[in-house]
């Protein structure tokens, strides 16, 4: 529990200082290029890092946007999508004993965008 509030109060912060809100204009034109609303952004980089603060931006999503909108039909997608790939490695390399991960986290980094457009399109496809 005391890792869950950290991170509420981390990305709280992030989010005050406009810092989130830098990041999502600088990368606006290209989500727009590409059909994805800008206010996925921080879950996107979110997602790799930390499941619990992945699911605070979602719950975040989901009460600003509506249940129903489609950035919270993308996010949901998304988190069910991608996986927290960090996590994931420490706890299962670190179980076993392996310190060199080798292609693993460049592999894991792909197939994290993989999901991501995957659920852009798939949604584009069903919602829009």
């Amino acid at each position: 529990m005391p890792y869950l509030i950290a991170i509420f109060i981390a990305i709280g912060i992030f989010k005050r200082s406009s810092a989130m809100d830098i990041l999502t204009n600088m990368c606006s034109p290209l989500t727009k290029l590409i059909g994805m609303p800008k206010e996925l952004l921080p879950l996107i980089v979110m997602k790799p890092i930390s499941g619990s603060g992945s699911l605070a931006l979602v719950k975040n999503i989901t009460q600003t946007y509506g249940a129903d909108s489609f950035i919270a039909r993308v996010a949901g997608t998304m988190m069910g999508s991608a996986e927290t790939i960090f996590y994931t490695m420490a706890v299962y390399f670190g179980a076993v004993g392996i310190k060199n991960t080798r292609h693993t986290l460049k592999a894991a980094m792909v197939s994290h965008l993989g999901a991501v457009v995957a659920s852009l399109v798939i949604c584009n496809m069903l919602f829009k």
